[in-house]
């Protein structure tokens, strides 16, 4: 199976400072197939390396807050952790989570069920 491809979607502010109203924004993006896990990294060249800004890295026993009892009684353990293809995933990052003013750069990186993650990707 080929590595997701994530797809950013939209960034609130592309301009972080510690000014408030300017202190944080979201990023949205999407996978082209479901993922287990996300890393969402500044600078880095894979998803365990620069700084970490967030990741999902959840399993069955801790996944309940995404369905209710009803929900997930039909179904399959793989269905319950992944999240689904062009789910649209949002990620805060805020301005201390930044190197340095000026040459940041924000990855996301995701994970199939065969445990392959997205490369690098400079575009």
């Amino acid at each position: 199976m080929a590595e997701p491809i994530v797809t950013a979607l939209s960034v609130d502010q592309s301009v972080l400072s510690d000014e408030e109203g300017f202190d944080r924004t979201y990023v949205r993006f999407t996978f082209d197939q479901d993922v287990i896990a996300y890393s969402v990294r500044c600078m880095g060249t894979s998803h365990n390396t620069g700084k970490y800004v967030e990741d999902y890295d959840k399993y069955v026993a801790t996944q309940s807050d995404r369905y209710t009892v009803l929900q997930a009684k039909d179904l399959s353990v793989k269905d319950f952790r992944a999240i689904p293809a062009t789910t649209i995933i949002s990620a805060e990052l805020d301005y201390t989570e930044l190197y340095q003013e000026g040459i940041n750069t924000i990855n996301v990186y995701g994970q199939n069920e065969e445990g392959t993650w997205s490369s690098y990707n400079q575009d």
